[in-house]
């Protein structure tokens, strides 16, 4: 209770920065070329640790600041992210939620910030990391569709929070703005990232999620000038 209360103070002290956009149709495109089959069977008890999750706020563009999550299959099988997408034995993935980009809608993108970030991403980046179970990772999977949105109130920090929160102990408010989420992960010991992610090069990789499955992002929506 203290550190919370030591986080919202410390947050209230910090500038707020919310992105703004308006909504956009949604585009169907070509299916996704990423996806691995689903495992056969799957074996093991439900709180074995099968991946690693990182909860990332990232200042490339101090103005527009972005939260969001990067995971890391540590299993020799696909890991279901969605019906149609599962992470590829030991392959990496991040999704985050995001306004309208290009012909696509808001809600959430897999892969962007895989494809944008750069080395200068790192110098201002905070990020912590929790093992994440394969229950968790279900309870994961099954969250998506709730969390399919992007407004106002509702933003990228609203996302990760509540991605975090499912498989963290180290519980984080929501407090609209990536400014208030960086102070409370400070206080639970938030570092610079010690490791670089493995830059996904290619853009058709990326993704929009709808509650029916997901679609190839159109060429606008995976442009950035500012990088994550």
């Amino acid at each position: 209770m203290t550190k919370k209360i030591i986080s919202l103070l410390l947050a209230l002290l910090m500038f707020a920065s919310i992105p703004m956009g308006a909504y956009a149709a949604k585009a169907k495109a070509d299916a996704a070329v990423e996806t691995t089959e689903a495992p056969a069977e799957e074996s093991g008890s439900a709180l074995d640790t099968v991946a690693k999750m990182w909860v990332f706020v990232t200042f490339a563009n101090p103005k527009v600041p972005h939260c969001w999550i990067y995971i890391v299959n540590q299993t020799d099988k696909p890991l279901k992210v969605c019906d149609d997408y599962y992470i590829k034995p030991h392959g990496d993935f991040s999704m985050g939620a995001f306004k309208p980009r290009g012909t696509d809608g808001p809600g959430i993108y897999f892969n962007l910030e895989r494809h944008w970030i750069k080395p200068e991403t790192y110098g201002r980046a905070f990020c912590m990391s929790t093992n994440v179970s394969r229950r968790e990772m279900e309870r994961v999977s099954n969250s998506l569709k709730r969390h399919d949105v992007w407004n106002w109130g509702m933003n990228c920090c609203y996302f990760a929070t509540s991605i975090w929160n499912i498989c963290s102990p180290r519980k984080l408010l929501y407090i609209i703005s990536p400014y208030f989420m960086c102070a409370q992960m400070l206080i639970w010991g938030a570092r610079r990232p010690n490791f670089t992610i493995p830059k996904m090069t290619n853009a058709a990789n990326c993704y929009k999620y709808h509650s029916d499955g997901i679609t190839q992002c159109c060429w606008r929506a995976t442009i950035t000038n500012t990088g994550v």
